[in-house]
């Protein structure tokens, strides 16, 4: 397939993916000048009705969907017997390889994710379509950190014969699937849902609820047994959360939410009352409240006799707890519980008091005082009326003059990282945003400064660092160039700093021979226990020309990477080989305790004007306490040497190199 063109308008220019039935490429349409990705349906399959009736289905149900978290489909076609489709190119990556590199991800960002999703498949919702196959492996993070949902293989609209089984075969993901799914029974929204439920469990975990050694195993878990609440798999995972997944994953579709708006709703009221308990799960069914009743009242019939003698001797006190009991009672079945006292505590502790019990806060005025916290002055209703659960208290909350809490911003882009600051009162600092390489989403917060949860003066500036693709640099023709002086100027107007240079002698080129073969060459004053390498770096390197009468002192005669080569800005090395006909007059003596190991490599250069000259490299052949050796350079002065053990930073010295004669006078 790959430089093949499909119907004159497609080129397909590389395999990017591959699943059960399709195959999916990049490729260029050539008429609208744009990368697409081109899904075709692999060939064992393009004779099959029914996987042929799946594409189409495919196609029939993006071509019903326009949202921004859902992959845009841009054309249909065949050619060929080619069947395929034209979508939207995501760069970026899926979920599932996201989470396999970073493992359980930090609930904000989990939500984060898991919202994009669900709006994407409220969209499909609304036109009552039925994904089916919710799961990381069909979710796509963009480069610019846009969430989509892709892969409608086995969508179908709810009005239709939506059951998860065709024939004997099951589909969908079994890490993933619903109940209803496993069965074989009719979907709906709710079933997507409860996928949404699942892969979040496994955003925040690190790893899906239930697993075994067969699908079969692993869907009759879905079927029959309760999960593990997030919250004890992990003591990082909110509460408050962990109940949302709990309801969105509950067995009885009854029990689950029934829209995906709501979820969301839920999902973002958890991460700003982490402690709450306001998801109420029902992940009992009936027939269990049922067997509780009947066991509640077989305990009563057994101890009746005992119960009528304590009440007979407690008298007129057992009346009046009878009484008091029963206007308990009458208050919990009728939903009514007593306003907590929230004057007087801080607004953490009233949210959590409050939240314990059922009920919400609402500030309704701030009164400025001198104070540190954030403390309840009124409240309305007043404490210890009666209130049905969800009744929101009204609150007056002083207001300390100038303090405020900064907020945790890791995740969450520049525009978001901004308007989260303004509602703690907060300026971003716009002129110190600094963009770090990082395997984080492009465009993401990955530090900042002051920390979250430190007290700071209200509208001081925090400052952020923003995750940004690793640049990459094209190495350019370096020996063409010449002249070291003009390499090393090339190098670094291209922005790229990260080189090193290397002096091949004639003794060097003498030792790799006419013929051009490979050899190791001595610097005649070498290390004890140390295999004596040559200072330029002849070992291992092939020069272009086999008469050394052709270089000129100082020119470009080798280099690594070779020109063309793609390469990330200061973290690969460029070496440069320049040619001298010798070291230079001008050397100093070391003898430096290093305790190396053999196998260690050993390096040292000098500092000068052209960059990093290296003077001396060795591989060790055995264990050394101290490693003599003499260093060359062409002109005299003190310069600072670097010594590298097997490519890190060992230790820096300032060092001064001088004729023979001037040493020894």
């Amino acid at each position: 397939m790959v430089g093949k063109v499909l119907n004159e308008r497609y080129r397909i220019d590389c395999l990017v993916g591959s699943g059960g039935m399709a195959d999916v490429y990049k490729a260029f349409d050539l008429k609208e000048q744009r990368v697409v990705a081109v899904k075709a349906l692999k060939k064992e399959y393009c004779e099959d009705p029914q996987y042929l009736r799946r594409f189409t289905r495919e196609a029939q149900a993006m071509l019903s969907l326009s949202h921004k978290n859902i992959v845009t489909m841009y054309d249909v076609g065949s050619d060929d017997n080619v069947h395929y489709l034209v979508l939207e190119y995501i760069d970026g990556c899926t979920l599932r390889d996201y989470m396999d590199k970073h493992g359980a991800l930090k609930p904000n960002i989990a939500v984060k994710i898991a919202c994009e999703v669900l709006d994407g498949l409220s969209h499909a919702h609304e036109i009552g379509l039925v994904h089916r196959d919710v799961k990381p492996q069909n979710v796509m993070i963009s480069s610019k950190r846009e969430i989509k949902l892709a892969d409608f293989g086995i969508a179908k609209f709810a009005d239709s014969s939506t059951r998860t089984y065709e024939g004997t075969e099951a589909l969908g993901s079994v890490y993933y699937i619903s109940p209803e799914q496993a069965k074989g029974e009719s979907v709906d929204a709710q079933t997507d849902l409860y996928s949404i439920g699942i892969m979040l469990y496994e955003m925040l975990t690190g790893k899906p609820p239930f697993s075994g050694d067969n699908a079969v195993q692993i869907a009759l878990k879905h079927i029959n047994e309760e999960m593990t609440p997030p919250y004890r798999v992990s003591n990082q995972i909110p509460i408050a959360l962990s109940d949302v997944v709990m309801k969105a994953t509950a067995k009885n579709r009854d029990a689950r939410y029934r829209y995906a708006a709501d979820m969301k709703k839920d999902l973002l009221r958890a991460l700003k009352h982490p402690r709450s308990r306001f998801v109420k799960t029902g992940q009992s069914s009936d027939s269990d409240n049922a067997s509780a009743d009947e066991k509640k009242v077989s305990f009563f019939k057994k101890h009746l006799s005992t119960i009528a003698i304590v009440a007979c001797v407690t008298g007129v006190i057992g009346i009046f707890a009878a009484m008091l009991l029963l206007s308990l009672a009458s208050d919990k079945r009728s939903g009514f519980k007593s306003i907590p006292n929230l004057v007087g505590k801080t607004l953490t502790e009233a949210e959590s008091s409050a939240e314990y019990r059922g009920f919400e806060i609402e500030i309704i005025e701030r009164r400025q005082n001198d104070g540190d916290e954030i403390v309840i002055l009124e409240q309305t209703p007043a404490a210890q009326q009666k209130a049905r659960e969800g009744t929101v208290i009204k609150v007056v909350v002083s207001d300390p003059v100038g303090t405020t809490v900064v907020p945790d911003l890791y995740g969450y882009s520049v525009d978001e990282a901004r308007s989260i600051l303004a509602d703690y009162k907060l300026v971003l600092d716009e002129e110190f945003i600094d963009y770090q390489e990082s395997d984080s989403p492009e465009g993401t917060v990955i530090g900042q400064l002051p920390a979250a949860g430190d007290t700071v003066m209200k509208e001081d500036s925090v400052r952020i660092t923003v995750s940004k693709q690793h640049d990459t640099f094209m190495i350019p023709d370096l020996i063409s160039v010449k002249d070291a002086s003009a390499a090393v100027t090339l190098l670094i107007d291209e922005g790229f700093e990260n080189y090193r240079i290397h002096i091949v002698t004639d003794e060097d080129l003498a030792e790799v021979g006419t013929s051009g073969d490979q050899g190791n060459s001595g610097s005649g004053e070498g290390s004890d226990g140390g295999e004596e390498d040559d200072a330029g770096g002849a070992s291992g390197m092939y020069y272009p020309g086999d008469d050394r009468r052709q270089y000129e002192n100082m020119q470009v005669i080798a280099q690594s990477p070779a020109a063309g080569t793609e390469v990330l800005y200061n973290t690969d090395l460029v070496e440069l080989y320049v040619y001298r006909s010798s070291r230079g007059d001008f050397k100093h003596d070391f003898s430096e305790n290093l305790s190396l190991k053999a196998g260690d490599s050993f390096i040292v250069t000098i500092i000068t004007d052209l960059g990093e000259i290296v003077i001396f490299e060795t591989v060790c052949t055995e264990d050394i306490e101290t490693i003599p050796f003499r260093g060359y350079y062409w002109h005299s002065g003190t310069y600072t040497c670097i010594l590298y053990v097997n490519g890190v930073v060992n230790k820096e010295l300032s060092r001064e190199f001088l004729l023979e004669v001037q040493q020894n006078g």
